[in-house]
């Protein structure tokens, strides 16, 4: 059981820096999500079932540490259903309509050949990008499709591919806009960009309307067109309604909006590019083996988003392929009649939302309205949804959905009897809390330890007391009206400025008051008097050597210790050294320092 306890404690430590440097999934498909990892837990759970029986905690003189036990071993198997059993995903909702579907929180990579489908959950980083693999029958033998390569914020890349499809690769810029977007246009897609809208070969009327010609580019614009040759700047105006041939780096100019094309690709596929910035979109790479001849596949997605499905000619078939959320139907649906959102005063910072929605059962036919906010849920069928965010423009609700009925339970059962067994072993007199509290009877320690506790809480009074002497006292009257007062905080939020003094001195001190004071008369004393309070110790200092540095002997320094007599910051340089660090590479004392 040691053993045990040390390499769950190690594994888990270990994840924590693998967290830090390659991001959660990598430590979700390394460590937590590994079968190693659940084969500790699985025999951690086998000898607390072993200890029950072999030391027989059925017995009434040892129940407290057999229920210890027991609440152990039902949080692992609620732990348990949970992770295998149950599931989780969201609802997004518009107002004023209906939806039965949530999309999975986990990933999935799909693959189908022929009507022969492989569904597999991952979690791809770039870490780990070795997550799926298949093996598909053609009628030339069978192929095998493998991840090799993962890029998380790709840039897509067009690149000639006979086997591809129609893609236009152009850059625009729009009034107020940062400079040139650059974009890749497939065949039947189309853009709406602050005014600016193109179209290729789509249903849709945009001011750009791209279309194909054999190997060559048209465009049609409603608008007239300045085209520019970008090697003697020399502009030609072509009158609104024209069919124009692209010129690839012709820089073109419609209304307030300029764009030119780079390429136009009649056939391409697409390649992933590593970017800089976020893109909101993941690349996963495939290597397609048929054991003679091998070629690479790129598939964007991202979690959370149901992926759009590529298809890549094979042999005597389609193989198609996806990789993102999958979408889970419900067996009664949710309408969304309204979306109420409410801030904070003189802030946008919102203090609640909630969801009016109405419940309609296709079984039962039962039809309820229920408000979903955020202290309370919606409970049905075995599903609860939380109110989880909503959309920029207020009028969408995103609910977090949970399908952990028995996981739940039983976990939360587990938990009660954990409290339960700490409330008998403090009652009980046959546990090994109450043999302590005899030895200390009959011994001489508990009066020593008393005795060096009223001794050290005595000095620290009297200390205190002199102290306090040196500032002047604020009427308590006046204190608690200044505490009334409502102010804004930090974070939006208006509040009582009691509180707003409470998570100061808190945060500063790690006390509760200072000096007998309460935080509301500390926070005006501070206000009214403070050439006196920065000459005192009340900045908290954990760390020793941090305390020594700064002159302190007892763990708090002053403000003015924090400075030098030119009125410079002592440990500027400490700090910037801190923060330069990744966050699993940093010690104690910098983590101090920051």
């Amino acid at each position: 059981m040691s053993f045990l306890f040390l390499a769950i404690a190690f594994s888990m430590a270990i994840a924590t820096f693998i967290e830090s440097s390659y991001g959660t999934p990598a430590a979700r498909a390394i460590v937590y999500r590994s079968w190693w990892f659940e084969l500790l837990w699985a025999l951690f759970a086998i000898n607390l079932l072993n200890n029950i029986f072999r030391y027989r905690l059925y017995y009434r003189q040892k129940l407290t540490l057999g229920i210890f036990h027991i609440s152990f071993l039902l949080i692992l198997l609620g732990g348990g259903i949970t992770r295998y059993i149950s599931y989780e995903g969201v609802m997004h909702i518009r107002e004023n309509t209906a939806s039965n579907e949530i999309l999975s929180t986990d990933d999935y990579f799909y693959a189908e050949y022929n009507r022969k489908g492989v569904e597999k959950k991952v979690i791809f980083s770039e870490f780990t990008p070795i997550q799926f693999s298949a093996k598909f029958n053609s009628g030339n033998g069978s192929f095998k499709v493998k991840s090799v390569g993962f890029i998380e914020n790709a840039e897509r890349k067009a690149v000639s591919n006979e086997n591809g499809q129609p893609v236009i690769d152009f850059v625009f810029a729009v009034p107020g806009g940062q400079g040139m977007q650059s974009l890749i246009l497939a065949k039947g897609e189309w853009i709406d960009y602050m005014g600016f809208s193109a179209v290729f070969e789509n249903q849709f009327n945009g001011l750009i309307q791209f279309f194909q010609d054999g190997n060559s580019l048209f465009f049609v614009s409603n608008s007239m067109v300045g085209e520019t040759t970008m090697a003697t700047q020399e502009t030609v105006d072509l009158p609104a309604g024209d069919t124009i041939a692209v010129k690839t780096m012709f820089l073109y100019s419609v209304e307030n909006f300029t764009f030119l094309v780079r390429n136009f690709y009649p056939r391409a596929s697409f390649t992933a590019t590593k970017s800089q910035v976020e893109t909101g979109e993941d690349a996963v790479i495939l290597k397609i083996s048929d054991g003679v001849r091998e070629q690479n596949v790129t598939v964007f997605g991202k979690s959370g988003v149901v992926g759009d499905t590529v298809r890549v000619p094979l042999a005597d078939g389609e193989l198609k392929l996806a990789y993102g959320a999958i979408a889970k139907k419900l067996p009664f649906e949710l309408y969304l009649k309204d979306f109420q959102l409410e801030k904070y005063p003189g802030s946008e910072s919102p203090s609640s939302y909630a969801s009016e929605v109405e419940l309609h059962d296709f079984k039962t036919g039962e039809r309820e309205d229920i408000r979903i906010f955020m202290n309370n849920t919606l409970t049905h069928g075995g599903f609860k949804f939380f109110q989880s965010s909503y959309d920029r423009d207020e009028l969408g609700t995103v609910l977090s959905v949970n399908h952990d009925f028995w996981g739940t339970n039983i976990t939360y059962l587990g938990y009660f009897l954990m409290i339960l067994g700490f409330i008998l072993t403090m009652l009980s007199r046959k546990s090994y809390f109450y043999s302590v509290i005899r030895l200390l009877k009959n011994s001489n320690a508990l009066k020593v330890v008393v005795f060096i506790f009223l001794v050290g809480l005595g000095l620290n009074v009297h200390a205190q007391n002199g102290i306090a002497a040196s500032i002047p006292e604020i009427n308590d009257e006046v204190a608690d009206k200044f505490g009334e007062i409502w102010v804004q905080g930090h974070d939006g939020r208006v509040e009582p400025l009691s509180t707003l003094s409470s998570d100061l001195i808190r945060k500063v001190s790690r006390k509760s008051g200072l000096y007998g004071r309460s935080t509301d008369k500390v926070f005006l004393s501070m206000m009214t008097w403070p050439e006196i309070w920065e000459t005192l110790p009340i900045v908290k200092v954990a760390n020793e050597e941090i305390a020594t540095l700064l002159g302190s002997s007892n763990k708090y320094v002053s403000l003015q210790q924090l400075f030098d007599s030119e009125g410079n910051y002592r440990i500027v340089e400490q700090v910037r050294v801190a923060y330069n660090k990744a966050p699993s590479f940093r010690n104690k004392v910098e983590k101090e320092y920051i």
